[in-house]
């Protein structure tokens, strides 16, 4: 029988989880920067990569960059809390969610009015991002469950993990749902499709929920260094005693 030992808090890696930290917010901040400073894209219908396109993309360049970091910081802050295989699948999931931001970065869309035939390459490629970073919710699945399992102090957020996992779920079966009913036959995205709110807020959920699970390992880690610095300082205090005991 193969055993896994349980993980510890304590190996917890500071700086990719601050990476997560920022990466989600960062995501969030430059997302509604990148709406202010492009007016002309409608949120109602236009998906997000839209605002990417236009001399004000940059911003929304940067805000997927951000984003794949985050998930990449998250898979190496993890790394050593999982131990099982469906963890480490967890882990994969969430490195293909970073390739996929990094792949919707580098290859801007094409309009989502511009007809089949007037496809790009770089539009080709972009549309492999978001396939791959529909993994997030399958990760945030697999962690909220084994996670908790065999570490008593991720247990302590067993809810965390469940409220993110279903939020990431919901927002990812909303924008499915809502493609499937409103989708034209011609399968062409345009006004009379209204998915635009749908996709934003499931970056939405996905950056938060970055942000969250990188802030958690951050707070699981602050508090094994201070149990171990307490425990440091009461093996200290004895001998201490001991030496200044008068003979």
């Amino acid at each position: 029988m193969t055993t896994h030992s349980a993980p510890t808090p304590a190996r917890i890696r500071r700086v990719p989880a601050g990476v997560a930290v920022l990466g989600g917010v960062g995501f969030l901040v430059l997302f509604v920067v990148a709406h202010l400073v492009q007016p002309g894209v409608d949120p109602s219908w236009q998906p997000p990569s839209e605002l990417a396109l236009g001399p004000s993309g940059w911003v929304m360049t940067i805000a997927f960059l951000a984003l794949g970091a985050g998930c990449a910081g998250l898979v190496i802050a993890l790394a050593s809390q999982v131990t099982t295989w469906p963890g480490r699948i967890a882990l994969i999931a969430l490195l293909l969610a970073a390739i996929g931001c990094l792949v919707a970065a580098v290859f801007p869309a094409d309009p989502a009015i511009a007809p089949p035939s007037e496809a790009t390459l770089s539009g080709t490629l972009h549309s492999i991002g978001p396939v791959l970073f529909d993994g997030l919710p399958l990760a945030a699945v697999i962690l909220a469950i084994s996670l908790p399992r065999r570490s008593p102090q991720w247990r302590r957020l067993r809810r965390l993990l469940i409220l993110g996992a279903v939020l990431t779920v919901v927002a990812a079966l909303l924008l499915t749902v809502s493609l499937g009913v409103l989708m034209s036959e011609a399968g062409q995205l345009g006004p009379d499709v209204p998915v635009g709110w749908q996709g934003r807020f499931l970056l939405a959920v996905d950056a938060v929920w970055i942000a969250a699970l990188g802030a958690a390992a951050l707070r699981l880690r602050r508090h094994a260094d201070a149990a171990d610095d307490e425990a440091a300082a009461a093996s200290a205090r004895p001998a201490a005693a001991t030496t200044g005991r008068p003979r």
